[in-house]
């Protein structure tokens, strides 16, 4: 269950990142409704699977999010 919970998450974020660009490339009027499914969709699987981890493409790391608030991140040291 918890890897289908983190198969859904990745495609997920697929989903949400190529809906952002065509939202700000051609402003199309239905973007803005399947980004915010996109982000329901994500709340529902962290909520239901605490212990995702994905990379933080940004600083290349690993992170853990707790589920419960997706602003609060407890960086994990290897």
């Amino acid at each position: 269950m918890s890897l289908l919970l983190n198969f859904i998450f990745y495609i997920n974020h697929i989903i949400f990142y190529t809906w952002q660009l065509l939202l700000n490339i051609y402003n199309w009027r239905l973007a803005p409704v399947i980004l915010s499914a996109a982000r329901g969709l994500e709340a529902i699987c962290r909520l239901n699977s605490p212990s995702l981890y994905y990379v933080n493409a940004d600083v290349v790391e690993i992170t853990y999010s707790s589920g419960i608030d997706p602003s609060m991140e407890i960086d994990l040291e290897f």
